[in-house]
């Protein structure tokens, strides 16, 4: 994923993964990490999501 990223430089993006250590530093505040085995599911993941979702699409 994140060389579809640095190809395309999208100005709003997040990504959902389960192995966020993949990702750059630079792009951890971008990156919601999941558990590997419940995913979304997992303990505060969809919180997560939202608040980032809220931050980069929503203007906070």
């Amino acid at each position: 994923m994140i060389l579809d990223v640095e190809r395309r430089r999208p100005t709003r993006w997040i990504a959902i993964n389960d192995w966020p250590d993949e990702w750059p530093a630079v792009a951890w505040p971008r990156v919601v990490r999941t558990d590997p085995v419940h995913g979304i599911a997992g303990d505060g993941a969809l919180k997560e999501i939202r608040s980032r979702l809220q931050h980069y699409f929503c203007g906070q």
